[in-house]
């Protein structure tokens, strides 16, 4: 995990939504390498955002997930790392592919 991307802040009630793309199909049609089982977009709340980018407590989602890190709470995007508190599905529900469709 490369921890010196930009600090994307803490997401609550976060949920992992799986995307109907497997690795390899990452990996040829985007030239991405990622290190989970599947393809996965974060979606949460905002608790803290240090950059300013987004309102706290409001909903966001992520761009593609690289790694997560579950032991400590990481997660890593192609340019951003977040941290996560709670549990998992503690937001709204697995939303699959939908998720590619919300954009804030």
């Amino acid at each position: 995990m490369n921890m010196s991307k930009k600090d994307g802040g803490v997401i609550s009630n976060w949920t992992f939504n799986k995307l109907s793309y497997t690795p390899e199909e990452i990996k040829e049609k985007l030239g991405i390498s990622i290190k989970t089982d599947a393809a996965l977009i974060l979606s949460g709340h905002i608790k803290e955002d240090p950059t300013g980018r987004f309102d706290i407590g409001n909903h966001f989602r992520s761009s593609l997930i690289l790694e997560v890190d579950e032991k400590n709470g990481i997660v890593e995007t192609q340019n951003t790392i977040y941290r996560l508190t709670g549990g998992p599905d503690e937001g709204l529900p697995d939303l699959g592919d939908l998720i590619l469709k919300v954009f804030y």
